[in-house]
């Protein structure tokens, strides 16, 4: 004979199932889902069409990790007050990040281009082999307020890995072995 417990326990079963099935999709497609048009609002509004692009700053100066490591980072508000401490003191952003410097806080930037945890990208690896930010960042020279332009999913990678932008030199297409990107 069945009790009331078993045939509770036995519907259950296939519900938790497509609940745990469903969680995976939805998990994954928020992992993988096109990121194009991303714009986050900064703590302090930064132009990088003034920076980068009137000014002609080079995007390794505040984003100096990039040569050397997976991340770009995101810069410190000392490396903006290397310029602002003695540049645009009367502008609204400087005296937000002069307040920040004074109280020995640390801006807490968005960041745009953030890849789940599980994804392993090694900035400095595809600059030492020629790749220009704009491959990736788009021309954000020309942006008020940085936007991905990309999707930054895993098939746009794969794209570029097997089609890279330098289709002249095949030493350059990049490995599509799951573990390269996934560890």
């Amino acid at each position: 004979m069945i009790d009331s417990d078993t045939v509770a326990t036995a519907a259950t079963v296939p519900g938790l199932i497509v609940l745990v099935v469903g969680a995976l999709v939805v998990g994954a497609a928020s992992c993988t889902g096109p990121r194009e048009g991303y714009s986050p609002e900064q703590p302090i509004a930064y132009s990088h069409e003034l920076h980068a692009g009137e000014l002609k700053m080079d995007c390794r100066y505040c984003h100096f990790e990039a040569d050397y490591g997976r991340h770009a980072g995101v810069p410190s508000t000392a490396i903006c007050m290397n310029c602002h401490s003695g540049v645009g003191q009367d502008k609204d952003g400087v005296i937000k990040l002069t307040k920040y410097w004074d109280e020995k806080r640390s801006i807490a930037w968005v960041k745009v281009y953030d890849l789940p945890d599980f994804v392993y990208f090694d900035h400095s690896r595809h600059l030492t082999k020629g790749f220009e930010c704009e491959i990736c960042h788009a021309y954000v020279e020309e942006m008020e307020q940085v936007t991905t332009v990309h999707d930054f999913n895993m098939g746009w990678c794969v794209d570029c890995h097997r089609n890279p932008e330098h289709p002249d030199d095949p030493t350059l297409q990049g490995s599509t072995d799951c573990t390269i990107c996934h560890r």
